[in-house]
């Protein structure tokens, strides 16, 4: 009778895992004109009605103001910056990193940040995949109600736009 009870209670709570675990599995976008720039933003709304808001800021280049290139801006300018990509759930996540963009390349992902208003983040690592037209920062909140949560943001270049992937 105890090994029945033993395996009840371990199924059970792999069932409850799992519903926690694949509530933010589903795939959503939010696509960033790199040509337009500046700060762009949404929201994604989720299968259980929840929103996600996604922000992409552009970071402003550091040159002196009497240079002459400080005066024009060209299409290749545009495509040699870097950016900061921002995404949360209210009341459960906040999430950033920054990335650096040149030559239609992800060159560079620095700066990874995580926090939960309800919970703690355990575990977050941030990854340019070899290909340089991927980023993706990737947490796991453990909440002090509802259980554990894994959340990735994924940024890909694709052409002249950066879309930005919720899973």
């Amino acid at each position: 009778m105890k090994k029945y009870f033993v395996v009840l209670v371990w199924m059970l709570g792999i069932g409850i895992y799992s519903i926690s675990y694949s509530s933010a599995e589903a795939a959503e976008n939010f696509t960033y004109d790199l040509e337009k720039g500046g700060a762009q933003s949404g929201s994604i709304e989720m299968p259980d009605g929840e929103n996600i808001i996604l922000t992409v800021e552009e970071i402003p280049d550091r040159l002196p103001q009497n240079s002459i290139k400080s005066s024009f801006r060209t299409f290749e300018n545009i495509q040699n910056k870097s950016y900061l990509i921002k995404g949360s759930q209210a009341l459960i996540w906040n999430a950033s990193f920054k990335i650096k963009v040149h030559n239609k390349l992800i060159t560079k992902a620095t700066e990874p940040k995580a926090s939960s208003p309800t919970g703690r983040v355990y575990y977050s690592k941030l990854k340019l995949f070899n290909t340089k037209k991927k980023a993706s920062l990737f947490f796991k909140i453990d909440q002090w109600i509802g259980g554990v949560r894994a959340v990735q943001l994924v940024s890909t270049i694709l052409g002249s736009q950066l879309v930005i992937t919720h899973n």
